[in-house]
């Protein structure tokens, strides 16, 4: 947070007036912005966006480049586009890569009657110039980064094992997840389904362990199909309002 922070400090002393920074979760295939100066507390728990989606956003990490949209372009969503009167901002957006992946996105902006209309291509190049110098610190930042460090962890403890999960829910939300291992990011999202094993534990089941194919088989036909032959599912209390397995 120190070096986000830092960032951030360094993006308005550029002369911009608010700063944002979205991860990209390839989980949940979202565009989350974790952290802001300047920028609304609503802003900011609405900012997610489908990395497929139409959204500005989406296009940035589909096809990174810099940009520097129109006001009144028709791929920012609308709804917070008309609560936050963004028709009265002048922003930049960049992407953040690393290693040949887009990470996140920064964007940076100022109310048009304070600044103007445009922003003048030097300061988007500065932009990309500091997204590229914070590329691994917004990368290990990704909220799903920790937790897959953490399955890493477990992993090499208890091997041999094919892959390691962490969902973790907070509030009631979207469980997030992470792995280690051979799942893809698809599979594990298919543990916190309705037929999954990992939701009854984040309400306060009991730990599960299936270590016969066929009680594999016959409790989660859906993961045997895709190739699970044996699973411990535990369940884990991180604080008092975020439970996880």
């Amino acid at each position: 947070d120190g070096r986000l922070d830092g960032l951030m400090r360094r993006i308005i002393e550029l002369g911009f007036e608010f700063v944002g920074i979205s991860v990209v979760d390839p989980y949940q295939e979202l565009i989350v912005m974790t952290k802001a100066s300047n920028i609304p507390a609503g802003w900011m728990r609405q900012s997610k966006r489908p990395v497929n989606g139409m959204d500005i956003m989406a296009d940035i990490v589909k096809n990174p480049r810099a940009q520097t949209p129109d006001p009144d372009d028709p791929r920012f969503e609308r709804k917070t586009w008309r609560v936050f009167k963004h028709g009265l901002l002048a922003r930049a957006y960049v992407p953040v890569v690393r290693g040949g992946e887009v990470v996140g996105v920064l964007q940076a902006g100022w109310e048009r009657a304070h600044k103007g209309d445009q922003i003048d291509q030097k300061l988007v190049g500065e932009l990309c110039r500091l997204a590229a110098e914070y590329a691994d610190t917004i990368a290990d930042s990704r909220p799903h980064a920790f937790l897959e460090r953490l399955c890493r962890i477990v992993m090499d403890a208890v091997s041999p094992c094919a892959a390691v999960t962490i969902h973790t829910c907070q509030d009631g939300q979207q469980p997030m997840a992470a792995r280690a291992g051979t799942y893809s990011s698809a599979y594990v999202m298919s543990l916190a389904g309705a037929d999954g094993p990992v939701n009854p534990l984040i309400s306060g089941g009991a730990a599960n362990w299936l270590d016969v194919a066929t009680s594999v088989r016959h409790h989660y036909p859906g993961l045997y199909q895709a190739g699970c032959r044996s699973l411990a599912a535990i369940p884990l209390s991180i604080g008092p309002e975020t439970r996880g397995a």
